[in-house]
């Protein structure tokens, strides 16, 4: 199965001495275990991914390590700590030019704040993330973005 199978890549990473590969498998696994809603083994083992990246200096890896993390926080409930690690990831992409990705992180915290009833900054990151998100001409950005505005605007009444 599918735990196995990352137990022995992270076996022999580990005795390759391969940081770079050891990094990945742990980002992976950590995905994996997300879908299966294990929470917090995901947690423990992407922060160990993101351990291995910042050592790396990787900082695209580091922005999806950091974002991922985000997630799983959200998963659990534990919206401050979700609030930090995006912004985290937005930092570093928007010092790295992933455009995109911006656009993607901006919407995570404005559904952050919208869990959290904080509508006002959620609109707010949704702009911003519409705006990025039509600089960028990705049409489907463009529709996440609409969508979470819709559902922010319907929580309001506004019809």
């Amino acid at each position: 199965d599918a735990a196995k199978n990352y137990e022995e890549a992270l076996k022999l990473e580990t005795e390759l001495n391969d940081q770079v590969g050891l990094g990945g498998v742990l980002l992976n696994y950590g995905n994996m275990l997300a879908s299966q809603g294990k929470y917090d083994k995901a947690l423990e083992i992407t922060k160990r991914a993101l351990q291995i990246e910042l050592q790396l200096g990787d900082e695209t890896t580091q922005s999806i390590c950091l974002n991922n993390i985000g997630s799983l926080y959200v998963e659990q409930g534990h919206y401050d700590e979700a609030l930090t690690y995006f912004q985290r990831t937005l930092d570093l992409q928007q010092k790295l030019n992933l455009t995109p990705d911006t656009a993607r992180s901006l919407n995570n915290i404005a559904e952050t704040y919208l869990r959290t009833g904080k509508m006002d900054k959620a609109l707010d990151n949704y702009l911003k993330a519409l705006e990025v998100s039509r600089t960028t001409g990705d049409k489907g950005l463009i529709a996440q973005t609409s969508d979470g505005m819709a559902q922010l605007f319907a929580l309001q009444g506004r019809f």
